[in-house]
């Protein structure tokens, strides 16, 4: 009897350390910073000494009970065990140990995801198999007479991914921000949509008057370094494919607007303005809808430019084999939020006729 409880405690501490792993590490790469990935993985480490001992508790135990023990469910636990111990050994403290080095020295590479994925393919294995061996083991106790699957693999799962899963922001912006901003999705572990947003307040605008002063071109620039997507890791990884240590700003330049466009702008609260966008020593012509809109403290230019990744001539971002871990999808939106009042002498224009 003793033997038996063991054995239950042994592989559902294991069965619970797995699923924590597994899902700790998900949810950090999803809305943790470098710091919190490194953390994950030192924490991770402290946890094999828990975990391998459980294992190894787990597989002695059931190893003994065998020995008195016959029948078909007894044949596939035997089964298992080896393949958990496996993987427990071979696969989930080796690469644990890497990652925890490689993450404390800020190696986010494709060595680094790579790893990861196979470490969370192992975690997933095990965990449906230790699950399994739980439930054919009240069966064989008598507390269990039918159950088609395992229970608590699938409840830890389904758990796991609706943890993962993120709904839509509210909002992006405040409404004194005087910020542009992109927003993306990217799809993780072929199943759960996950928005990205990276915020940039870091805007600079000026504009040039024609000699007679009735057209006007401007110009807008963010410093790529400065996006801000809650994720440092991510926007390292964003300054990279800009390439922003050669090009560090994001610019985009307007064609010539005359007097009577911004002040029909600002009357009908709606406008479209062509332009030249500039990053990563490239030109790309965009068209930006534009829309005026005026609260009590103060009057807003906002814009969306619905675009996609292949437009820019970029790759959207994959982490993992195959995007296993992470795959971005072909989607981009640009977004602007700039305060009226920090456009200088176009406010006065555009507000002439919002009045």
């Amino acid at each position: 009897m003793l033997k038996t409880k063991v054995h239950g405690i042994a592989g559902s501490i294991a069965c619970l350390i797995i699923a924590t792993f597994w899902t700790s590490t998900v949810l950090v790469e999803l809305t943790g910073s470098a710091e919190s990935v490194a953390l994950v993985k030192r924490c991770i480490i402290w946890g094999m000494g828990i975990l391998i001992p459980s294992l190894i508790l787990t597989g002695v135990s059931g190893r003994i009970l065998g020995r008195s023990s016959e029948g078909n469910l007894v044949t596939k636990k035997k089964k298992r065990m080896p393949i958990i111990a496996f993987n427990g050994l071979f696969v989930l403290l080796p690469s644990a140990i890497f990652l925890d080095r490689w993450a404390s020295s800020g190696q986010f590479d494709s060595a680094f995801y790579t790893l990861q994925a196979i470490e969370l393919l192992a975690g997933a294995m095990n965990l449906f198999l230790i699950g399994s061996n739980i439930r054919d083991g009240l069966r064989l106790t008598g507390k269990l007479a039918v159950f088609p699957v395992s229970r608590i693999s699938a409840i830890v799962f389904m758990i796991s991914m609706l943890s993962v899963t993120s709904g839509k922001a509210e909002s992006i912006f405040q409404e004194n921000d005087h910020c542009v901003a992109y927003r993306t999705e990217k799809e993780m572990f072929f199943m759960a949509n996950v928005e990205v947003i990276g915020k940039n307040c870091q805007v600079d605008f000026k504009s040039q008057w024609s000699d007679q002063k009735d057209q006007v071109t401007f110009e807008v620039t963010v410093p790529i370094h400065s996006f801000d997507s809650d994720n440092s890791k991510r926007d390292t990884e964003v300054s990279e494919i800009l390439n922003a240590d050669k090009y560090p700003h994001l610019r985009f330049t307007s064609a010539s607007l005359s007097v009577d466009e911004l002040k029909t702008i600002g009357e009908t609260g709606k406008g479209e303005v062509a332009g030249i966008l500039e990053f990563a020593g490239s030109s790309f012509p965009i068209k930006f809808p534009l829309t005026i809109s005026t609260t009590a403290n103060i009057s807003l230019i906002e814009g969306k430019l619905v675009t996609s990744f292949s437009t820019f001539k970029i790759s959207p971002p994959r982490v993992g084999i195959g995007g296993m871990i992470a795959d971005t999808k072909d989607y981009l939106e640009i977004l602007l939020h700039l305060r009226l009042d920090r456009l200088g002498n176009l406010q006065e224009i555009i507000k002439s006729g919002i009045q």
